[in-house]
């Protein structure tokens, strides 16, 4: 291995754990409201909001989940656990989260199968 090359996966791994952290912030804060907002439940405002952010929530764990798999992907040629169907890395940032569970669905693994099978009746 050469100094670049080491440099160069380690950038990618800094990398990594930016973003890892950055979700886990985002879904520690939604589920902080959430919480808030179930001590509130009495009244149906409260219940629309909780629903809300409870979607919000699930959103952002499959766009952690799908970019933890393309990193898993990117560093591994022959993964034994997953392999994606399109070979295209996408940018989720603005998708719906009907889009991110069709993604999700584009992925082939003995892992994914119990969540993709509870997906598919969401449509």
């Amino acid at each position: 291995m050469t100094d670049k090359t080491k440099t160069i996966e380690e950038h990618v791994a800094r990398k990594a754990a930016e973003i890892i952290v950055s979700w886990q912030i985002k879904r520690d804060f939604l589920e902080g409201q959430i919480n808030a907002l179930g001590k509130l439940a009495d009244f149906p405002i409260v219940g629309i909001s909780e629903f809300l952010l409870k979607s919000q929530l699930i959103e952002f764990e499959i766009k952690q989940l799908i970019t933890e798999i393309d990193l898993h992907l990117r560093f591994s040629s022959n993964s034994r656990i997953i392999r994606r169907k399109t070979l295209k890395s996408v940018d989720m940032e603005r998708w719906t989260l009907g889009q991110l569970r069709d993604h999700l669905m584009r992925y082939d693994s003995k892992v994914l199968a119990p969540l993709q099978q509870d997906l598919k009746g969401t449509k």
